[in-house]
């Protein structure tokens, strides 16, 4: 089979075919074309592209409502030196930040109560993370693909 323009010349044995011009064998491959009436289709056709799921918002939301909702709900104890006083979560942070930075480094009462506030606050983050897990489970099952 010669080309139009006789550039040079093309044989095709079984799937694979040689161009040849001008001496230079460059082989390629033959793809069988599908027919329009044919039940298969390609993969580019079976699976449409779909926009990536945005899983990381779902996580992040229900992180934040969790951590939200512990600062404004949750109550905590907090001793003053001379007594125990119970307010919310935010105050709890407010309080032991300024006597952190106000602190005369003398020992008293009150001292070290700073561990106390990190562990407290390692673990608010921890089950403000345990909230985003949960409702990235749900934005999984919502985003699912259907079949």
């Amino acid at each position: 089979m010669a080309t139009d323009h006789g550039l040079g010349r093309i044989s095709c044995s079984s799937d694979t075919a040689r161009f040849v011009q001008g001496g230079v064998v460059k082989p390629f491959r033959c793809v069988p074309q599908m027919r329009d009436d044919s039940p298969y289709k390609s993969p580019a056709e079976a699976a449409p592209t779909v926009r990536p799921r945005r899983l990381r918002r779902w996580f992040l939301g229900g992180f934040a409502i969790v951590f939200v909702a512990m600062l404004i709900l949750m109550n905590q104890y907090y001793y003053t030196g001379d007594a125990l006083v119970q307010c919310k979560l935010w105050q709890f942070y407010l309080l032991e930040m300024r006597r952190a930075f106000i602190s005369s480094d003398v020992f008293g009462p009150t001292t070290g109560s700073g561990g106390h506030a990190f562990v407290m606050f390692l673990q608010h983050v921890g089950i403000a993370s345990v909230g985003g897990l949960i409702s990235l489970g749900i934005g999984a099952f919502v985003a699912r693909p259907r079949a």
